[in-house]
């Protein structure tokens, strides 16, 4: 296999700026699952054409556009075809996105809100890919970074976002789903059962499916295994054994872990772990 073919990725996570995660990759076999993010995710494809699908809408992402997504959307990811593609990616907490467009923007009182996934603009995009290499190439500078930063937030949402907020992604009147969210999120180790999860939301087992997925976008199983792929992820950075995570975070076995860790978050946790432990020394 030719080596410009394999499937690279490079996380930097922990920067100088908190609240803020970047990622380099490029993929050939890599396909996301439907998941959601706790914050923003955007970036720019820099080879091949990145598939996903997002509020509703199939987009495609060639060379020089900018993908994004909101906090709590569901969406996927892949390649267009055998080709995969390579990507530059940020991801920013609802805190960052907020205090940044809180001191720029004197109307903005909440979190913006972006319905297209797929944006194509050619100067934010070139600043996009300079303020990713820089502070990728720069780390220690935290004036530089925390200004570069600064600036192409706020031309993001100067130029693109809307009013309408959509955060997060389950409505504020889904009381009894909302219950089962907290439900699955302080017991995600343990194995639940759908009728349970049913009579705590007052549904019957099988409409709770339809409600719940419409609310989230996910099925209650796949809600559960994102809930404790995150959990994972903090385990990861606490130095807790790999084997140890996989029982911890409620998975069947050290391979259902491995899968879907790396069907969310884009790497398998062995490599990420290594990720961790470079910011750390």
């Amino acid at each position: 296999m030719n080596k410009d073919r394999q499937e690279k990725v490079t996380i930097l996570d922990n920067c100088e700026v908190e609240g803020m995660k970047l990622m380099r990759a490029s993929y050939r076999n890599q396909t996301f699952r439907r998941h959601s993010h706790d914050g923003y995710g955007f970036g720019i494809v820099a080879r091949g054409t990145l598939c996903f699908r997002y509020l509703g809408v199939d987009h495609y992402a060639p060379p020089g556009m900018i993908n994004l997504v909101c906090p709590g959307e569901c969406h996927d990811g892949h390649g267009l075809n055998e080709e995969g593609w390579s990507y530059r990616m940020f991801y920013i907490t609802p805190e960052l996105m907020m205090a940044i467009i809180g001191d720029c923007f004197e109307k903005h009182t909440a979190l913006p809100f972006f319905r297209t996934g797929v944006i194509e603009d050619g100067a934010l995009a070139r600043q996009l890919m300079r303020s990713h290499r820089y502070i990728m190439e720069n780390a220690g500078d935290n004036l530089g970074i925390e200004e570069s930063i600064s600036d192409l937030i706020a031309g993001l949402v100067r130029t693109h976002a809307e009013e309408k907020i959509i955060f997060p992604g389950v409505s504020s009147g889904a009381t009894r789903i909302q219950r089962v969210i907290e439900k699955l999120e302080d017991e995600y180790n343990l194995n639940h059962r759908l009728e349970h999860l049913a009579l705590l939301a007052g549904y019957s087992k099988y409409h709770f499916l339809r409600v719940f997925k419409k609310h989230t976008g996910l099925t209650p199983h796949n809600y559960l295994n994102q809930i404790r792929t995150r959990r994972s992820e903090q385990m990861i950075r606490a130095g807790l054994e790999l084997s140890d995570i996989a029982f911890c975070a409620g998975f069947s076995d050290q391979s259902h872990f491995t899968r879907t860790f790396k069907s969310i978050i884009g790497v398998p946790p062995g490599l990420y772990r290594n990720f961790v432990q470079d910011v750390d020394n």
